[in-house]
């Protein structure tokens, strides 16, 4: 009996410590929201800091990929009939969609730094600052991470 007490209450212990260091809030750095907007995007970036646009960003993504591989096959089906209305239309279609990629790309770029900005004053993700000492001798470059 009494060991199960015991056991109970380092249960119970735990579920506390668990608990409260699940609470903490941890901070990020913001450079890999940045990397993952810029090189992967459809809402990476977003979804690592947490924001809530994470999704628009991946289904804006996915939309405009969609639209430039419809293009494409439209495009490839209408050059297999010879009908060259219609492979022009589905080049333009096909165009239309990269151009969609491409403008998701940098709004999503863009809107990150202004997402980062906005949790960084919440208190999530924290500053990365440059630092550059320059002595006589040598000149020394750093950054600084501050919560």
């Amino acid at each position: 009996m009494k060991k199960s007490k015991i056991l109970i209450v380092a249960i119970v212990l735990l579920a506390l410590i668990s608990t409260s260091l699940s609470a903490q809030e941890v901070k990020k750095s913001a450079m890999p929201a940045y990397l993952l907007s810029i090189f992967v995007g459809f809402g990476t970036g977003h979804f690592y800091i947490g924001s809530d646009k994470a999704i628009i960003f991946l289904l804006l993504d996915a939309a405009a990929i969609a639209v430039e591989i419809g293009g494409g096959v439209y495009m490839m089906t209408a050059a297999l009939d010879a009908d060259v209305s219609r492979t022009l239309t589905g080049s333009y279609i096909m165009y239309g969609g990269l151009a969609a990629v491409l403008i998701v790309k940098v709004v999503e770029i863009i809107n990150i730094m202004g997402e980062v900005d906005k949790k960084r004053a919440e208190g999530v993700v924290a500053k990365i600052e440059p630092r550059i000492a320059v002595q006589p001798e040598s000149v020394a470059v750093s950054l600084s991470y501050k919560y």
